[in-house]
């Protein structure tokens, strides 16, 4: 991990090699891509959209705004504030620093997985197994990316990637009935 992270947590969007962490991110997110169409459980699913909406606007609030947004609130926000919590929590009971920032993070990441996978169950109507084996797996490799690369970028290009290929598989299914 670049960094000390056992430093505790800090808020992440921008740190070092933008074109780097863009090119992890797209691979991982072919990777993920690859994988979800061996297993359909590893979508994230697609918001309920009104139909009349167009192609455009779908695209902007499924592959643009919708990953930009999670992933800052999920990542950025959620992932900090747990993990200062926990963190704190735990060396209060008297557990070492270094032991408490490592079990405040690994409590961290799993209790933002389970938000994220929560919220595209109910938020994105997937059903409740690929909610908790698709977003929560995705979750929990977007919280370590983000951790690794202390960016946002990567995650956001992940979930862009994973979006755009559900929405043109969606797209494809209404056009093709």
């Amino acid at each position: 991990m670049n960094g000390n992270w056992l430093a505790g947590p800090r808020l992440i969007l921008i740190d070092g090699d933008v074109v780097k962490d863009g090119l992890i991110g797209l691979c991982i997110g072919a990777t993920l891509i690859v994988i979800s169409m061996i297993s359909p459980l590893m979508s994230l699913g697609v918001p309920r959209l009104p139909m009349a909406a167009t192609p455009v606007d779908q695209f902007l609030y499924i592959s643009v705004y919708a990953p930009i947004v999670e992933e800052f609130i999920f990542r950025m926000v959620f992932l900090a504030i747990i993990w200062v919590g926990a963190t704190a929590i735990l060396m209060r009971v008297g557990i070492s620093k270094k032991q408490a920032v490592f079990l405040g993070l690994v409590f961290a990441v799993l209790a933002v997985s389970v938000g994220f996978a929560i919220y595209h169950w109910k938020v994105y109507g997937v059903g409740l197994e690929m909610a908790f084996i698709g977003a929560a797996s995705f979750s929990i490799l977007a919280c370590m990316v983000a951790l690794w690369r202390n960016s946002l970028v990567p995650v956001i290009l992940m979930h862009f990637m994973m979006n755009t290929y559900i929405l043109i598989q969606r797209m494809a299914l209404i056009t093709l009935g």
